[in-house]
């Protein structure tokens, strides 16, 4: 993995090497890299960024604006012999749509993804190394699922041009954050004038029955639709207590510690789903929570208080399922996902998670190799 950090160059600065070459030396006192402090400038970017000087990198591509500017070192892990020491936001101006900063390395936008119809909203990196969230522009369901399909495969492909390796793997170590998919809903009338979840003008308003019948559905139902946010034995290593990835089946007002989170006020008043892993089919889960919700609003569910404070130190609320296993077993047994999919998806799906976890019964890991081989 590469590792990245963040730097703020300024235009004034962008004919002013001397001004670069002090961070560049800041940033190997940092990390008490004294070989490289009491080198030479050139010694320095040859070790740190390729061939190429990161000067001239710089000055071909900055423009008029300040930009964040990231800097991803090639064979980083290698070349200090352990993991990078910090965390930094790796967020991508799009001033820096290009390729070509140093050897092996890139900065890499994702915006350019609106060329293929995925409009993005914007990126930013997320508390992992070499995580970044996309936010994608609203869009209907069916729409949505397309654009996400075509986003994770055409972030695949230039991962893949620059050289390097991109996973959607929800828990890739149990020492870094987890990957999502939070899902962001409303309901709206048919000419997409009026948020069927809010009842008056702007933020004078209220959430309408609608919105409460329909949240309410999601919490009855999500433990049992959990294989559908959560298809593979990976995805339940990432529901981890204070680990910003959900445990309890609640809801809140900006909450993040809730499984549901309930944001905005007026056209921006949504529903927040934050079960889904970041390995989750698209058209499967939004199956299961527009499913849920007309469940809720045909049933009249009745919404439960929001819940307030840490909902991971909570005690008698619902609690996702643990392993893939667990989950399949829920949502083959649930007579409401059945009224909601039918008989056919859900033998499906269930028979699909039960054998995944079957052939994970059977594998012998790394794990135990470690653990077991010398000790047995």
């Amino acid at each position: 993995m590469n590792t990245q950090a963040s730097f703020i160059i300024t235009p004034a600065q962008r004919h002013h090497p001397p001004a670069i070459h002090a961070m560049i030396r800041e940033l190997a006192q940092f990390e008490k890299l004294e070989h490289l402090v009491k080198g030479t400038i050139a010694d320095l970017e040859k070790e740190l960024f390729g061939e190429r000087p990161i000067t001239e990198a710089i000055t071909a591509l900055m423009d008029d604006t300040p930009v964040a500017f990231a800097l991803y070192f090639h064979n980083y892990s290698t070349f200090l012999g352990r993991k990078g020491l910090y965390l930094e936001d790796v967020y991508v101006k799009p001033a820096f749509r290009r390729r070509g900063i140093g050897r092996g390395g890139a900065i890499v936008s994702f915006l350019e993804m609106g060329a293929a119809g995925v409009p993005m909203e914007g990126t930013k990196g997320e508390w992992g190394r070499g995580q970044v969230e996309l936010n994608l522009e609203h869009a209907e369901p069916l729409e949505m699922a397309d654009r996400h399909v075509l986003l994770k495969h055409g972030a695949r492909e230039i991962a893949e041009q620059q050289g390097m390796a991109l996973t959607f793997m929800p828990k890739v170590a149990p020492d870094e954050a987890g990957s999502s998919c939070h899902v962001h809903a409303s309901a709206w009338d048919l000419p997409g004038v009026r948020n069927a979840f809010w009842v008056g003008h702007g933020g004078d308003g209220e959430p309408t029955a609608t919105f409460r019948h329909f949240l309410a559905g999601q919490l009855a139902v999500a433990r049992e639709v959990s294989v559908l946010f959560a298809p593979t034995i990976n995805a339940y290593k990432r529901y981890q207590s204070l680990s910003w990835a959900p445990t309890a089946i609640t809801w809140g007002m900006d909450n993040r510690t809730c499984g549901f989170r309930v944001v905005g006020r007026g056209p921006s008043f949504r529903i927040e789903n934050r079960l889904p892993g970041a390995d989750a089919n698209p058209y499967l889960a939004y199956a299961a929570m527009i499913g849920a919700g007309i469940y809720g609003i045909t049933h009249r569910l009745e919404l439960p208080d929001a819940f307030s404070g840490n909902a991971y130190a909570a005690a008698d609320v619902l609690r996702l399922p643990a392993t893939l296993r667990e989950a399949a077993r829920a949502f083959q047994h649930s007579a409401r996902v059945r009224e909601i999919l039918g008989d056919d998806v859900v033998d499906h799906y269930a028979l699909t998670a039960l054998h995944e976890a079957d052939a994970y019964d059977r594998a012998v890991t790394d794990w135990e190799l470690a653990r077991y081989f010398e000790q047995s």
